[in-house]
């Protein structure tokens, strides 16, 4: 991760991170005109994300992908907040920073053994509202209910997206499920962006006088819309419920069987029993 445009990332104060998106025309110096407004437009804020080979063993039973915020980017520093949305020293308000949050998938595409499989980017390059829908769907069917009983679509999309797939999700056109001693490898192309905007009960303006917006607030705080400064690192974590059982029949033949731990425990001592 580097300040570079076409990634997405800039450097605010001691932190390089992505830029933040938001619901506005144009981003607005809250000193300055007495209002806090963050840009919606795209442009140079997407980070494009490449897994080129994960060389597994088994097809996993499922795949967590996400893009947490790096511990780095936590600090115990004191602060002193002076409307632009950074300190006077140029470092980030702890309101912010010290939260923990996730990059938004845009959109993402999974290739299994140099087969294009059920997750692929749609035609909405755009708002990529269409993926994040569809990715929410699916992740749901995966978690416990309790997981999204609190947050719904838009908190997961901006400020904890984790995608949670099962093998018949991203591995559909295999002909094998997990469990089954099958090598596969597979790539994971990804676009990602900062959401996590919002506004923030720390973060106020209007708190110094001979300012605008003191002025237009008539001499009162008000609370102002923050974005949180991401520097985050991809990961792509593969979970194992199933392992493989085999059984040698003959000297000359070798057949697997693939049970869960649970079923396969029961069949061994069911077999040592008759004995």
């Amino acid at each position: 991760m580097n300040t570079s445009a076409d990634k997405g990332f800039k450097a605010y104060g001691d932190v390089t991170a992505m830029v933040p998106i938001g619901k506005d025309h144009v981003t607005k110096n809250a000193t300055a005109k007495g209002s806090s407004e963050i840009s919606s437009i795209q442009t140079g804020k997407t980070w494009k994300i490449q897994f080129d080979a994960l060389n597994l063993a088994q097809i996993p039973s499922f795949l967590l992908i996400s893009c947490p915020k790096l511990t780095e980017s936590y600090t115990m520093n004191s602060e002193y907040h002076n409307l632009v949305g950074v300190n006077e020293d140029g470092h980030i308000p702890n309101c912010v920073r010290n939260l923990s949050r996730n990059l938004n998938i845009k959109a993402i595409r999974i290739v299994v053994n140099s087969a294009r499989g059920a997750i692929e980017k749609s035609a909405d390059t755009d708002t990529g509202y269409v993926d994040a829908e569809r990715l929410w769907q699916m992740t749901r069917e995966n978690c416990n209910s309790k997981y999204f009983q609190e947050g719904g679509f838009r908190a997961w999309r901006d400020f904890g997206c984790a995608i949670l797939l099962s093998s018949p999700q991203f591995a559909s056109g295999l002909q094998a499920c997990d469990g089954v001693a099958y090598p596969v490898q597979i790539q994971i192309e990804m676009e990602v962006q900062n959401r996590a905007v919002g506004v923030s009960a720390l973060s106020c303006m209007g708190n110094a006088a001979g300012q605008e917006g003191m002025a237009i607030y008539g001499g009162k705080k008000c609370h102002m819309l923050q974005p949180d400064f991401i520097r985050a690192q991809a990961q792509c974590t593969a979970f194992y419920q199933k392992v493989v059982l085999a059984t040698t029949e003959t000297s000359a033949s070798v057949n697997a069987m693939n049970y869960p731990l649970s079923s396969a425990e029961r069949l061994m001592n069911s077999a040592g029993s008759r004995f």
